[in-house]
């Protein structure tokens, strides 16, 4: 009868889980469809789609030792990007540069005129050089942007041969931005923030200086076995990286000439004078 009756109440307690169950499934279904007849749209919850798209063939004119294929179908948006910058800012100078390689139609704009600074006032303050605008999605951080167009648009043009390839040269594209960048921008402007002690100033530009010299030691390493950082074609990355070292005015790259023989090489793709004209 202990058996019978355990079983019994054990039966009944499953039952009247699957009942609650089965309500609270009611309940939130009827949640969804009573806020689906609401007239208030929560647009914000999610991402804005990318714009609507063409196919196209791009041709890519660069040298032999620039990104194969040369040609490769991508997408393009029916509207052009617009993209708000400060063409003198190495990390907006990234985005630019992968727009004029990848042979998107995209809109130039100065960050400084009217309509830059409405874009500006929506984004942090670290965003201020670059704001990429796609329809309804609005973005200023550089690996963001170039991902969002190697995702939605270019099938990850220019960054690698195959799937290894790609994730590593996203992994050097994050590095030059997140890393390289802030050292580069400590040592060439000798502070930390507002405020910051003398003390302090000074034991961060030297902890920047033996980074930056462990950075060009390893990159003179790699240079020594391959011409490019993922092998002998060049790629984005490679360009990521050139650009942040243009930065490097305070520090001579005389004590590492496989670097210095790298960026020469890399110098030579047909957009790099556009974007490092100023």
């Amino acid at each position: 009868k202990r058996v019978g009756n355990t079983g019994k109440s054990k039966s009944s307690s499953s039952k009247n889980t699957a009942e609650s169950q089965v309500s609270l499934v009611n309940v939130i279904r009827l949640q969804r469809s009573n806020s689906s007849k609401c007239s208030l749209k929560l647009k914000d919850e999610e991402p804005a789609e990318p714009q609507a798209l063409r196919r196209a063939t791009v041709e890519l004119k660069s040298g032999n030792n620039f990104y194969l294929p040369k040609r490769k179908l991508i997408h393009k948006p029916l509207e052009p990007f617009k993209l708000f910058i400060n063409e003198k800012h190495a990390l907006a100078k990234l985005v630019w540069l992968y727009l004029l390689e990848s042979q998107m139609p995209f809109q130039k704009i100065n960050i400084t005129s009217k309509e830059g600074a409405e874009a500006t006032s929506s984004v942090p303050s670290y965003c201020k050089h670059c704001i990429f605008v796609d329809g309804d999605n609005s973005m200023g951080q550089p690996t963001a942007i170039i991902r969002h167009i190697c995702n939605n648009y270019t099938n990850n043009l220019l960054m690698g041969a195959d799937t290894s390839q790609i994730s590593q040269g996203f992994s050097w594209l994050h590095w030059a931005v997140s890393v390289l960048h802030r050292d580069l921008f400590y040592l060439n402007n000798g502070q930390l923030k507002r405020g910051a002690t003398k003390d302090t100033t000074n034991e961060l530009v030297k902890s920047s200086l033996d980074s930056v010299s462990l950075y060009f030691d390893m990159l003179d390493k790699i240079f020594t076995s391959r011409d490019y950082l993922l092998g002998s074609v060049a790629w984005f990355c490679d360009s990521a990286v050139a650009l942040i070292l243009e930065d490097a005015s305070s520090l001579s790259l005389s004590s590492w000439p496989k670097v210095l023989d790298w960026l020469e090489r890399v110098k030579e793709q047909p957009n790099w004078s556009v974007v490092t004209a100023l």
